[in-house]
């Protein structure tokens, strides 16, 4: 998992130092994949109402369809107190694995080239503090 937003409980919008850092890991190793997700927080639930505690948001909805347009395998991910949505094309199916492997930060590889590439843009991935 890599963030790459930052923001408040109300609105969040990409990082893009470490969204340029991802697009340029993905473009290198094709065999990735991006899920695109987000939350909707208990503080998000208590002001627009329960709905938002199983369901993306209508503007939520309309992102999604732009980006399956422009790539049918577009998956995104919405994560709250209750529950663990996905959405995309196809049959998709969301289950957790439990185990000592599973709650590593980064597996050691992709983050060394991460930071490479971070490097190579001026600044360190761990903090993203301009070199």
């Amino acid at each position: 998992m890599f963030l790459t937003g930052v923001g408040t409980d109300e609105h969040v919008s990409q990082d893009a130092r470490r969204f340029k850092v991802a697009s340029e890991f993905l473009r290198r190793n094709p065999a990735y994949e991006i899920v695109e997700f987000h939350t909707h927080t208990r503080d998000t639930i208590a002001q627009y109402g329960n709905h938002y505690a199983r369901n993306f948001s209508g503007a939520d909805m309309d992102l999604i369809r732009e980006n399956l347009r422009d790539n049918p395998n577009y998956i995104a991910m919405l994560v709250t107190p209750e529950a663990n949505l996905l959405h995309g094309s196809g049959e998709l199916k969301y289950s957790t694995v439990k185990d000592s492997q599973t709650h590593r930060k980064m597996d050691p590889i992709i983050q060394t080239a991460m930071e490479k590439i971070a490097r190579n843009q001026g600044y360190e991935l761990g903090t993203l503090r301009i070199q």
